[in-house]
């Protein structure tokens, strides 16, 4: 099936897309408003605070305001809805706290839930407006209930936030930069860091090192490459900044479990 995608209609206080068969560039991104991502058939695997998050039919992810994420980078056939919260509606802070929720969630309540605004998200009037409100706050309160991963005071919350706030740029840096010949030092050097208070902080936030993370990125455009054009692979390697293919081919076997030809003889059936 070609994979397609509809925005259905703009409802307070939710807007929501529906995608079929989607795969994303894998490209990083963070925003105010809370995601939801609910899959209603097959499985997807997005990224969320760059660690994979293989989801399941009835499975939701629960992205927090400001939390780096990716939309579905695996090549898996799957149907989900993406939910866009309306801040002013619904935010990670309440009251005088900032609430952080799980990222997944599996929970038949909530997802049935999420069936009834995707069903009436498709009528109008003011109504359906105030049924999908209420049903948007029965969803929260669940989440409030069952799915809270930590509750931070204000102080708190600005310490966090500025600690996100530089790791995204770091991010998005490497990212923007990936084709280009980094080292730990010149992406240090970008952020008037040190390159060991760098590489610390890095791996902290991240679980991962900034070489695997840099190296994920690369195998990423180029699985992207190999599927959608016709060239060799050792200019697929150049492109995303690998400048030993022997190298290229062994990171993208450790990370894909398939050489890069084999991956790409598989996309050129």
């Amino acid at each position: 099936m070609k994979p397609r995608h509809e925005t259905l209609p703009i409802i307070f206080p939710t807007n929501i897309r529906h995608f079929v068969d989607h795969r994303s560039g894998g490209r990083s991104h963070w925003h105010e408003e809370i995601e939801l991502q609910y899959v209603v058939n097959g499985g997807a695997q997005p990224l969320c605070n760059l660690q994979p998050a293989p989801l399941k039919k009835g499975d939701i992810l629960f992205v927090n305001s400001n939390e780096l994420h990716a939309g579905n980078v695996a090549p898996l056939s799957g149907e989900f809805y993406c939910f866009h919260i309306n801040k002013d509606f619904f935010s990670n802070h309440i009251g005088n706290e900032h609430v952080v929720f799980d990222n997944v969630i599996r929970d038949t309540e909530c997802a049935a839930l999420l069936d009834e605004v995707i069903r009436l998200s498709r009528t109008d009037g003011f109504k359906t407006t105030i049924a999908i409100s209420r049903l948007m706050y029965e969803f929260f309160t669940l989440c409030a209930e069952r799915h809270t991963s930590a509750v931070l005071g204000e102080g708190d919350f600005k310490k966090h936030f500025r600690r996100v706030d530089k790791f995204n740029d770091m991010v998005k840096y490497i990212e923007d930069h990936s084709a280009e010949p980094l080292t730990v030092s010149s992406v240090a050097e970008a952020f008037f860091v040190t390159p060991s208070y760098f590489a610390h902080f890095f791996k902290k936030r991240a679980g991962k090192s900034v070489i695997q993370f840099l190296n994920e990125v690369r195998i990423l455009k180029a699985r992207l490459i190999l599927e959608q054009e016709d060239i060799p692979v050792s200019e697929v390697a150049l492109q995303v900044g690998f400048d030993d293919i022997n190298y290229f081919s062994r990171k993208f076997k450790q990370i894909t479990g398939q050489t890069p030809t084999d991956y790409k003889r598989e996309y050129t059936k």
